[in-house]
């Protein structure tokens, strides 16, 4: 190899060992510009909208749901209403895994503290990989690129208060003892864990009830994740309801929006039929439809006199 040779050859690295350099610069300072951005959760859209709606936060919530898409289509504060004078409100937004589920209540917490919250069981296995999400704290520049572009909540009050509703008829046609499948154990992963336990610690230092719920959903669950979250429960002393299992009423021919994945408005009012009046009885709830504050629920939703 000749001199010459020798000498483009370090010109060249040089130049590569200086471009790399002057990336990882960039990617660093831009990083620093997005960090903030990182506050709002993995699934900084939604949560940023969620976010937003608690600047309509009037009256005092008792129950706050928690949990994704199945949530989301399960538990109505109407509902909740109309069957027990239960004050409550949905936190839950599609797709939301635990640790966003996490982050929506603690801001929530800097708001109002409810008696109680409702986790739906399904969003502890929204899927997330560890390393995934680290890249996205450590550099944030590469998920959080378009965080300044992201939509701005209601700029009315929500009047289904978080709920997801829909009339929409899309019978379920599979298999209706799902639940009696043998199914090895799924434990939730250790990153869900970690952050199921986040929230139960976040809930005890705040004086809040954590109830794990699981709305009907042959097309996700089934008797190895029910054991996973039921060991876990137990060994942390939480209740957990699990209406894949209990007989509710549910009628896979009308009360689901799309073959069995989420609830109509049909099914979703047998499930908080049912867990309004468990929470009412179990737990000691107040009926606040005769309470002058909540007049405003009795106007939009019926009940009281």
């Amino acid at each position: 190899m000749t001199t010459g040779n020798i000498q483009t050859g370090k010109k060249q690295l040089l130049t590569i060992v200086l471009f790399t350099g002057i990336g990882v610069i960039l990617t660093g300072a831009l990083s620093l510009c997005f960090r903030p951005y990182t506050e709002h959760g993995y699934q900084y859209q939604d949560v940023q909208k969620k976010q937003e709606e608690f600047r309509y936060l009037e009256d005092q919530k008792d129950v706050v749901f928690l949990g994704d898409s199945i949530a989301w289509a399960a538990y109505s504060p109407e509902y909740f209403w109309q069957e027990t004078g239960i004050p409550s409100y949905s936190l839950a937004t599609s797709g939301q895994w635990i640790g966003d589920g996490d982050l929506i209540l603690e801001s929530y917490l800097d708001h109002q503290t409810p008696r109680i919250a409702v986790l739906d069981a399904n969003s502890l296995y929204t899927r997330l990989s560890r390393a995934k999400y680290m890249l996205s704290q450590v550099l944030p520049v590469f998920h959080y690129h378009f965080a300044y572009m992201a939509p701005m909540g209601p700029e009315v009050k929500d009047p289904r208060r978080g709920f997801n509703s829909s009339e929409v008829i899309s019978p379920y046609t599979g298999n209706p003892a799902y639940m009696n499948a043998e199914i090895p154990l799924q434990p939730m992963s250790s990153m869900a864990e970690e952050k199921l336990n986040q929230m139960d610690d976040v809930c005890r230092r705040k004086g809040i009830t954590l109830v794990l719920s699981c709305a009907p959903n042959p097309s996700a669950w089934n008797r190895g994740r029910h054991d996973a979250v039921q060991a876990w429960c137990d060994s942390h002393q939480v209740e957990f309801v699990d209406y894949n299992l209990s007989d509710i009423g549910i009628d896979w021919q009308t009360d689901t929006r799309d073959g069995g994945e989420h609830l109509n408005d049909s099914g979703a009012h047998k499930v908080c039929s049912h867990l309004s009046r468990h929470l009412f009885e179990t737990y000691g709830m107040t009926d606040h439809r005769h309470d002058e504050k909540y007049q405003e629920w009795n106007k939009e939703y019926g009940g009281g006199n």
